[in-house]
């Protein structure tokens, strides 16, 4: 850098042609622009306002070039003091600007997750007990029926005079059914035939027969005893 600033010879062809092509670089600051074309100026013995007219036909930007015109600086110190300094601060300013409005907000960034979740799965995620999206309640898995949407405590089966086997009311007007199969049931000490559906998992029988034994059952798409 010493070697730069004083260097012990100086070709000052070469010095003054390097001077005349010295321009403003994209990726430099003002700054470093101001004090690189000033060693070059320096080594030259060029000064005054005849420096101030180098460093400003270096400057590409017509606008910037022509602000710095207006300002009629009579030496080099006063256009950067009062001019060029002051478009480094401009341009500091508008980068961290720019910074700060490229960060994602946070709707911004739920929305980018909730898109990346859509196409990582081809559809979104939904509750499997309120079909929600993102929903804060526990998965609800029953230990005993093995069943989703309640616990244990709960479960239908813990009642009082539940078999050990779900059983239906068979609404039919037949003793017996080619898609059943006859098996022994006994509930609240009553011994009767009940019918293994192939179809599922439930031993039914007659609704008749659940009217003598008292039952309770609930009316829906399929009939259970309780």
């Amino acid at each position: 850098m010493l070697l730069r600033v004083f260097p012990d010879h100086v070709d000052f062809p070469s010095v003054l042609t390097e001077l005349v092509k010295r321009h403003k670089l994209v990726p430099e600051t003002w700054t470093e622009y101001y004090f690189g074309k000033m060693q070059l100026l320096r080594q030259c013995e060029i000064s005054g306002k005849n420096a101030v007219a180098m460093l400003i036909d270096g400057i590409p930007d017509e606008a910037i070039q022509s602000g710095a015109k207006a300002g009629r600086y009579t030496n080099p110190e006063d256009l950067y003091r009062e001019y060029l300094s002051a478009l480094s601060i401009d341009k500091r300013k508008s980068d961290e600007t720019l910074a700060i409005r490229s960060q994602p907000t946070k709707s911004q960034k739920k929305e980018t997750s909730d898109l990346r979740m859509k196409l990582t799965h081809g559809k979104s995620l939904k509750c499997f007990n309120c079909r929600q999206n993102k929903c804060p309640k526990p998965r609800l898995e029953c230990t005993n029926c093995k069943r989703l949407g309640h616990t244990a405590a709960t479960c239908f089966r813990n009642k009082p005079g539940l078999s050990k086997r779900d059983t239906l009311i068979c609404q039919t007007n037949h003793a017996t059914n080619n898609d059943c199969y006859e098996v022994m049931c006994k509930i609240n000490g009553h011994e009767f035939n009940g019918y293994v559906d192939t179809g599922c998992q439930v031993v039914a029988i007659r609704e008749s027969e659940a009217r003598q034994l008292n039952l309770v059952w609930d009316v829906c798409n399929w009939l259970r005893w309780r």
